[in-house]
């Protein structure tokens, strides 16, 4: 809501598309660390059978 405001609401776009970039990055960033932890897990349930 906060970015959405900034972008449009207070007619600041560069600093609205800066924290959605930001946003973004940290999202994917977070997928990406779940994504091994997932694999590592089942890596090493595969492992133990």
């Amino acid at each position: 809501i906060y970015l959405y405001n900034t972008a449009f609401s207070y007619y600041d776009m560069g600093y609205g598309s800066a924290m959605a970039v930001v946003f973004f990055i940290v999202i994917v960033a977070l997928s990406f660390i779940l994504l091994m932890l997932r694999q590592r897990s089942q890596w090493i349930d595969a492992e133990g059978k």
